[in-house]
């Protein structure tokens, strides 16, 4: 096996980096914060996806489903009834 640093997560922090999607990824993160942090506590958020993952992250997300795991856990979070994504 033939190892090269671009398998590294040293790696693919920097080129996250270098080609500003950890920047990106941060800036949609917090505006999803904001929206559900002021959030209507009865409300069902939608959501959009985020459009930028970074190369280092295994990326999951809240889905379409508001009874997922997931889901029920930004709830949870959040303090708020039901979230999902914008299909």
């Amino acid at each position: 096996m033939i190892f090269t640093i671009k398998h590294t997560s040293t790696y693919k922090a920097i080129s996250s980096t270098i080609d500003k999607t950890a920047y990106y990824y941060s800036l949609e993160k917090y505006k999803r914060h904001n929206i559900l942090s002021n959030a209507n506590k009865n409300a069902i958020i939608e959501l959009e996806p985020i459009s930028i993952k970074p190369n280092l992250l295994e990326y999951g997300d809240i889905t379409n489903n508001t009874n997922s795991w997931i889901n029920k856990s930004f709830c949870d979070y959040y303090n708020i009834y039901k979230v999902k994504l914008i299909e």
